[in-house]
């Protein structure tokens, strides 16, 4: 049975309770860019569509009064007590400052 669910629902209900969930999120929004990619590439524009849609939710994580990428609580506010250079919790191996801001437009 295939399950026609998008993806990012079902995780969002992880990840948003998970530690590295700056991370996973970024993850899934670059594959789902790629997937859209391919699908394109395919003439699969009703995929490359939800796809590209469902690429573009990293955005939620973008704080524009720190110009961080940055985990959101329950309530779907900024967590607090943020610190860019703090390594680990909201990300995989790194921190706020060292990759992930760098890598979205």
């Amino acid at each position: 049975m295939v399950d026609k669910a998008p993806r990012t629902i079902k995780l969002w209900a992880i990840c948003h309770l998970a530690t590295t969930s700056v991370s996973h999120t970024l993850d899934y929004s670059y594959s789902d860019f790629c997937i859209a990619s391919l699908a394109s590439k395919l003439q699969q524009e009703q995929i490359a569509t939800q796809y590209l849609q469902q690429a573009l939710y990293y955005q939620n994580l973008f704080d524009p009064e720190t110009g961080y990428m940055r985990a959101k609580n329950q309530q779907g506010q900024f967590r607090d007590q943020f610190a860019p250079y703090s390594w680990g919790q909201d990300y995989a191996e790194c921190s706020a400052i060292q990759k992930y801001t760098q890598r979205f437009p």
